[in-house]
């Protein structure tokens, strides 16, 4: 086998690009970051450019990390090129870049989720307003960084989440849902699908709120753990039986085609599993406490592209925990441009990993250059073994104004 191209630039990408590389893969990163660029080649590609610089090099496997280049079918044009990609046509990522599409979806193949209305005229959707139980989650159809979702508990917070959104995001917020608040304990799920069958990777739960206890605004994550250790099998077989397989079902049904991960957001409500939404990739943070764990990942990556079966997942016993370390006004007006110092002493320890993400270099010199900067994965025996190693190392790191929680894993 040749090389492999993953395309993105965050830390879901590094991991991946770390565990391909662990069994032995040469890695290729397009546009990759600042700290990536430590390690592996990385080149801004543009979608034609990718074509020639895959036949140079030898890449004969691509993998598509992030929404929005699957939601604009970069999958399907390099397939017609004749390359193997990991990833989603256009038409099966709509499940993650339409909330419409993946609700209606689910509401005619009585997936179990909320229930929800659909608004496009802003001044119906205040009226019905007025007649909501609350809370409710308003949701913007489009994709919005992970910032589109938003809890009202009053009918002036679902107003201003309206406001908020159509204003943030004015093309994503076209078409907004407003659905039912579920209660429970939220999991990521990813099953590996192409037209030969499935296979369960596994779980892992992420933590949306900035700051400390679940408060503050929403952002794309601020850390996870893997696996999820309150899951019981009951639970679990619910999930494979009420949601996983049904929804593989529903998509040979609708003849949509899928070669990629598919991650099953849901909510553990007294009920039974729900379906919160559909991302059609690894997530962010979770692809970094869960791809590090799986012991054949190329191998099935190739079997995915390649539309064959999909071998049993090896997934390793060890406990991994991420803690994301924010630049200072993250999520709305992150400061960047810090440098960052990081102690050689932090990647002394083999169960301590450092994935990169807003990072640009300068030189040997590392600067924050948006958001979510770094991430530090500890990984252990036991949950607390690998919440030690995270929080042990976060002392090694430090750059102006960064920001991490303190309660992951907790």
């Amino acid at each position: 086998m040749g090389s492999i191209l993953i395309i993105g630039s965050g830390a879901r990408e590094h991991a991946i690009a770390w565990r391909l590389s662990k069994e032995g893969k040469d890695v290729f990163l397009s546009p990759g970051n600042g700290g990536t660029s430590l390690t592996w080649i990385n080149k801004v590609l543009s979608k034609e450019d990718i074509e020639s610089f895959c036949r140079v090099v030898g890449v004969d496997l691509i993998v598509v990390g992030p929404e929005k280049p699957l939601t604009e079918g970069i999958c399907d044009f390099l397939r017609s090129k004749g390359f193997l990609v990991f990833g989603p046509s256009a038409e099966a990522a709509r499940l993650e870049g339409s909330k419409v599409f993946a609700k209606s979806f689910m509401k005619r193949n009585n997936l179990p989720t909320a229930n929800f209305v659909i608004y496009e005229e802003e001044e119906s959707l205040k009226r019905h307003f007025n007649d909501c139980k609350y809370p409710v989650v308003v949701k913007a159809d489009g994709l919005a960084a992970g910032k589109g979702v938003i809890v009202a508990h009053e009918k002036e917070e679902a107003i201003n989440a309206v406001s908020f959104l159509k204003n943030n995001f004015p093309e994503a917020s076209k078409y907004l849902i407003v659905e039912d608040c579920l209660v429970g304990k939220e999991l990521s799920v990813f099953v590996l699908i192409n037209d030969k069958g499935y296979a369960f990777l596994d779980n892992a739960r992420d933590y949306k709120r900035l700051n400390d206890f679940d408060e503050g605004p929403n952002t794309g994550g601020m850390g996870s753990y893997s696996p999820v250790d309150d899951l019981i099998e009951f639970q679990f077989n619910k999930i494979q039986n009420d949601i996983i397989e049904p929804t593989i079902k529903a998509l040979r049904k609708e003849n949509i085609s899928y070669q990629g991960v598919l991650y099953f957001g849901l909510m553990l409500t007294k009920e039974g599993p729900s379906i919160l939404e559909f991302n059609c990739r690894f997530g962010d943070p979770e692809a970094q406490v869960l791809v590090p764990r799986i012991l054949n990942f190329s191998e099935l990556l190739y079997a995915v592209a390649k539309n064959e079966e999909i071998p049993k997942p090896i997934i390793s016993n060890k406990k991994a925990l991420s803690v994301v370390l924010a630049a200072k006004g993250y999520p709305t007006k992150p400061e960047i441009g810090k440098k960052i110092y990081i102690d050689k002493k932090v990647f002394e320890d083999e169960n301590t990993i450092i994935f990169y993400a807003g990072v640009s270099r300068d030189g040997n010199d590392l600067f924050t250059s948006s958001g979510r900067v770094l991430n530090v994965v500890g990984m252990g025996n036991t949950f607390e073994e690998a919440r030690i190693k995270a929080y042990d190392s976060i002392k090694y790191i430090n750059f102006e104004g960064m920001h991490f929680r303190r309660d992951i894993g907790l």
